[in-house]
C-alpha cells in the first residue's frame, strides 16, 4: 500500500501483515534528562517540547507505534503529588504532543494510550476496591479516547485482577479502539516454566482482548522462554517489550547494560516465536528500536513457532543408568494425619479437644539453651504447643521461625510460629511463609507487630505493607496454591491458621 493508505489501515489489519515495531522507555530517557522528580506524565504539561522529541527519535529510529506519556496518568499515581484533579488534561495533553510528533513521520505511525497499574493493592488486601480502580481507569481512557489515540496498551500489570478491571474500563468507554493487554510475569522459573503464561493468554483472549503478551519482565531472555509458552497458533496476535537486561544501581539510579545488538537477536527470536507486536521496555533508547527494526524488516511472525513450542516442552527421559547422587538424610516434615491434617495441634483442634499452650520468653542473643530447656518442661508436662514470638515489643530478637524449627526438630514439640508484619514488606513476607513451610512449620500466627518506634531501634522503619488480617489473606491464599496477585506457587502450602483477638478493644 501507499504511504497515506497505510496510515489509514487499521492497526489490527496492519499487524496481520507482519511484525510492527514499538517505541522503548520514555521514562529511561526523562530520568537521563533530569525530569524524574515529578511524576513522568505531568512532563506533557510542564516540557512538552521534550515529549514530542523523545518521540520523534523513537519515530526516527524505525517504530511504528509509539505510546503516549501517560504510563502513571491516573487519579491514585498523581494524587499523592496533588496533581489528581489533573488527569485529563495531561492524557489529552500526551496524544497531543505524539500526534504531533507522529504527523510528518517517514512512514505510518500509530499512537498507543498507554494506561498502567494504579500503583495500590486491590481489596481486601489493599484499601482500593475493584470498582474504584475500574472508574480511575474509566477515567483516563476516556480522555485518552476523547484525545483519538488508536489504540490502548494497558502494561505492566502484576496482578490480574486489577488488569482485568482495566480491560473492562477500556471495553466500556473505549469506543472499539483495539485493546493491547501486557502482564509482567515476576514468578520463578518453575512456574514460567508450567502451563501459567499460557493461561493468562487464554484468560486474556476469553475477556476480548486483541493483543496479549507481556512487557518489563526481566531481560529479553526471559521474554522469550515465556513467548514460547504463550503461542497458540497463527489466529493469536501476541506482544513482547523486555527489558533492555537486568538493571542495576548506580548513583541511585537504575542503570541497564543490554546492547542494542543483544536486544536486537533476541527480538529476531521472538518474532520467529510468533510475537507481531516488538519492541522494548525499561532501560532501552532509540539505538535500540533502531536495532530491533532493522532485525525484523521483512520477517514472517512465527515461522520456528511450532517447531520452538515443540522444543519448549517438557521430554520423558530414558534411565542412563545408576545414579551417583550422595544422598543426605535430613529430618521429615510433619507428614498429613489420617484426616488431611498437616499437624497434631491443628488434629486436636478441629476434634474440639481441649489444648494447652505456653509462650516462651525469648532471649537477646544466640543463645537458646533457656527456650529449649522451657520446651522440654513443656513437653514433658503435657502441653500441646509452644507459642515462639516474633520481635515482640520491638525488641530484636532471634527469628521466631530459626527458633520454632529448634524446637519442633531437637525437642519434638510442635510450635505455634508468630508472624509480624513490621519487619517485612510483602514480598518478604511471603517469602518468610515459603521458607517456614519448606522447614517444616505449620501452626502460624499472625501478627501486625508494635511499631519500631516503640522498640530498641526507634529510628528503624516499620514496614507494615499489610496488617495481620491480610497475612492471614496471604497464608489463606497459599494454601489455595497462590500468592497474594494469584500468582501460582506451586503445590499449596497447609499453614493451619491463627491470629489473636482482643474481645474488649
Amino acid at each position: 500500500p501507499t504511504a497515506e493508505k497505510a496510515r489509514q489501515m487499521p492497526l489490527l489489519q496492519r499487524l496481520r501483515l507482519g511484525p510492527l515495531v514499538t517505541d522503548g522507555a520514555l521514562g529511561t530517557l526523562l530520568s537521563a534528562r533530569g525530569y524524574d522528580r515529578e511524576p513522568a506524565p505531568i512532563y506533557n504539561l510542564k516540557v512538552p517540547e521534550v515529549i514530542e522529541e523523545i518521540h520523534r527519535a523513537y519515530i526516527e529510529a524505525g517504530a511504528e507505534l509509539i505510546e503516549t506519556n501517560t504510563f502513571a496518568a491516573n487519579r491514585y499515581r498523581l494524587e499523592p503529588h496533588h496533581y489528581d484533579h489533573l488527569v485529563g488534561e495531561v492524557n489529552r495533553k500526551a496524544v497531543e504532543i505524539a500526534r504531533r510528533a507522529a504527523a510528518d513521520a517517514p512512514h505510518p505511525v500509530y499512537i498507543a494510550g498507554a494506561v498502567g497499574p494504579i500503583g495500590h493493592m486491590l481489596a481486601p488486601i489493599g484499601r482500593v476496591t475493584p470498582d474504584e480502580a475500574r472508574a480511575a481507569f474509566r477515567e483516563q481512557i476516556e480522555a485518552l479516547v476523547e484525545a483519538g489515540v488508536d489504540a490502548l496498551m494497558l502494561e505492566t500489570f502484576v496482578d490480574l485482577r486489577e488488569l482485568d478491571e482495566a480491560i473492562s474500563a477500556a471495553q466500556e468507554v473505549g469506543r472499539g479502539r483495539p485493546i493491547i493487554a501486557q502482564k509482567t510475569f515476576s514468578e520463578d522459573g518453575a512456574v514460567l516454566a508450567g502451563s501459567f503464561p499460557l493461561e493468562v493468554v487464554q484468560h486474556l483472549r476469553g475477556r476480548g482482548v486483541d493483543v496479549v503478551g507481556a512487557n518489563c519482565t526481566v531481560g529479553p531472555q526471559r521474554m522469550y522462554g515465556l513467548i514460547r509458552k504463550m503461542y497458540e497458533g497463527e489466529g493469536i496476535l501476541l506482544s513482547a517489550q523486555p527489558t533492555a537486561g537486568i538493571p542495576h544501581l548506580s548513583g541511585g539510579k537504575q542503570r541497564y547494560n543490554a546492547t542494542p545488538e543483544y536486544l536486537a537477536d533476541y527480538a529476531r527470536q521472538l518474532v520467529e516465536a510468533g510475537v507481531t507486536l516488538i519492541g522494548a521496555c525499561c532501560g532501552s533508547t532509540p539505538e535500540h528500536i533502531r536495532a530491533i527494526a532493522d532485525a525484523v524488516r521483512g520477517m514472517e511472525v512465527g515461522s520456528r513457532a511450532t517447531q520452538i513450542a515443540a522444543e519448549a516442552a517438557p521430554r520423558a527421559t530414558e534411565p542412563t543408568g545408576p545414579s551417583h547422587v550422595e544422598v543426605v538424610a535430613r529430618p521429615e516434615p510433619p507428614k498429613p494425619t489420617a484426616d488431611g491434617h498437616t499437624s497434631d495441634f491443628e488434629y486436636l483442634v478441629r476434634r474440639g479437644t481441649f489444648v494447652t499452650t505456653c509462650e516462651l520468653d525469648i532471649p537477646r542473643g544466640l543463645d537458646m539453651t533457656p527456650v529449649l530447656e522451657g520446651a522440654r518442661f513443656l513437653r514433658r508436662n503435657g502441653f500441646n504447643a509452644a507459642n515462639i514470638s516474633d520481635g515482640a515489643r520491638a525488641r530484636l530478637r532471634m527469628t521466631s521461625a530459626a527458633i520454632s524449627v529448634s524446637i519442633e526438630r531437637e525437642i519434638g514439640l510442635e510450635t505455634i510460629t508468630h508472624m509480624t508484619c513490621r519487619d517485612r514488606n510483602l514480598l518478604g513476607l511471603q517469602a518468610e511463609l515459603l521458607g517456614a513451610h519448606h522447614l517444616g512449620l505449620r501452626n502460624l500466627l499472625a501478627v501486625t507487630g508494635d511499631p519500631a518506634q516503640i522498640g530498641d531501634y526507634p529510628h528503624a522503619t516499620s514496614v507494615f505493607d499489610i496488617d495481620a488480617i491480610n497475612l492471614i489473606r496471604a497464608m489463606a491464599e497459599m494454601n489455595r496454591g497462590h500468592d497474594l496477585v494469584k500468582n501460582p506457587i506451586g503445590r499449596p502450602t497447609r499453614f493451619f491458621i491463627a491470629c489473636a483477638a482482643n474481645p474488649v478493644s
